[in-house]
């Protein structure tokens, strides 16, 4: 098997063999059987297939054009879902803790993600408004919008944001989102924790529209290694002449796991015979 078969199948969606994707568009977006097939596992409603299809054909804010607001955040969407250059309101590490605790590496079901995406009806201050959030998330049988917040912007909103049961909610929001038939996914910083946090900047450049990919054959390497071997020293990776360079892409990217949460990844740097990469999910 040559290289790139190799990085395609890693890079793939579980479960997209299912699925057919519209050879209309420039990237990658489910054709309109699929997303019916989608719809009808989720129960979706006709209100909700209106706003999922607004979403869906409305152009992705990618490439240089883009508000002031989001000029100078690009994230780039890897080839596994949708082969974008996308950008993300506010810091970059929003959109690197969707990629990361919550889609390729613990969840490769993720088929599409909509940024800037808006929940509609939402009661707030005695009004009526409408709630913007991070994503539209299409999986096999569910929409869902994401929205990641840190504990300090959602102390600002106590009329919007309730802690419940040490987990922060957002009852109004869930609600008015499930009047479509879509779910409601909120991620806080405490939530993610300040290693993942570390770990998910230090990621960033692998996203940048201008990152420098290291030679497929040394992440090809990293995944055939990894797969054969199971746990995997970073420092052995170095020994074969592995970069740390391509070894973060290869975390970036999906293609190996690595505790996000538990192990900061500068570490691996100074002491690289201290931890181990595992292949796989997180329950590894």
């Amino acid at each position: 098997m040559d290289d790139d078969q190799t990085l395609a199948e890693l890079l793939s969606v579980e479960g997209a063999d299912e699925f057919a994707y519209d050879s209309g568009v420039p990237y990658d977006r489910l054709n309109d059987e699929s997303i019916a097939v989608v719809a009808a596992r989720s129960g979706l409603p006709e209100i909700g297939k209106a706003l999922v299809n607004d979403i869906r054909n409305s152009p992705p804010v990618f490439g240089p054009k883009a508000s002031l607001e989001l000029w100078h955040i690009v994230g780039w969407l890897p080839p596994r879902t949708m082969r974008l250059i996308m950008r993300f309101a506010s810091l970059g590490v929003q959109y690197l803790i969707f990629l990361h605790p919550d889609s390729p590496i613990s969840n490769r079901h993720v088929h599409e993600i909509w940024n800037s995406a808006y929940i509609y009806d939402v009661e707030y201050q005695q009004t009526i408004v409408r709630h913007r959030v991070h994503a539209l998330v299409v999986e096999p049988d569910a929409f869902v919008f994401f929205e990641y917040r840190t504990v300090e912007e959602l102390l600002r909103k106590p009329e919007l944001y309730v802690k419940v049961d040490d987990h922060w909610d957002a009852p109004k929001l869930r609600e008015a989102a499930t009047r479509y038939g879509i779910g409601y996914r909120l991620v806080t910083d405490d939530d993610i924790g300040q290693v993942a946090l570390a770990n998910l900047t230090d990621l960033q450049s692998c996203y940048r529209s201008n990152y420098q990919m290291p030679p497929k054959t040394a992440l090809a390497y990293i995944a055939k290694r990894v797969k054969s071997e199971r746990v995997v020293s970073w420092r052995s990776l170095n020994d074969a002449g592995i970069s740390g360079e391509a070894i973060k892409c290869a975390i970036a990217l999906g293609l190996i796991w690595y505790p996000i949460r538990d192990w900061d990844m500068s570490l691996e740097w100074y002491s690289p015979t201290l931890m181990k990469i595992h292949i796989g999910s997180s329950d590894i």
